[in-house]
């Protein structure tokens, strides 16, 4: 009886699912002449790669990040996507914090934004 729990102990630790998400570092500076399906499209791949999540790497100031972001919580809450910010501070100027805490609160009660 004791080998036969021992098996059954080992084949329950092999049948379990780490439930783990998967990032990817997305640069929203390559985004200013992206369209709707560009952004499908690269929702779509990364689903099928098992990419849980972009995350959405910002510089400081760069003229697409407003368009860009909302277009990519769009396309995310109907492809069930989910996504967060990597506020960049290497390429431009340290964002202010009163700028991050903008950014969050009107992004994180999308369906979209990532929450762990």
């Amino acid at each position: 009886m004791k080998p036969f729990l021992a098996f059954l102990l080992v084949l329950s630790w092999t049948s379990q699912v780490l439930g783990r998400a998967v990032f990817a570092h997305f640069m929203v500076g390559n985004t200013e002449h992206y369209s709707k399906s560009n952004w499908v499209d690269n929702i779509k791949l990364a689903q099928d790669a098992h990419i849980n999540t972009f995350t959405l790497n910002m510089a400081k100031g760069e003229p697409m990040n407003a368009k860009a972001i909302a277009d990519a919580f769009s396309n995310a809450e109907e492809l069930g996507f989910k996504l967060f910010f990597s506020f960049d501070y290497a390429g431009r100027s340290p964002y202010a914090k009163d700028e991050v805490i903008t950014w969050i609160n009107k992004y994180a009660p999308s369906s979209a934004y990532f929450r762990h």
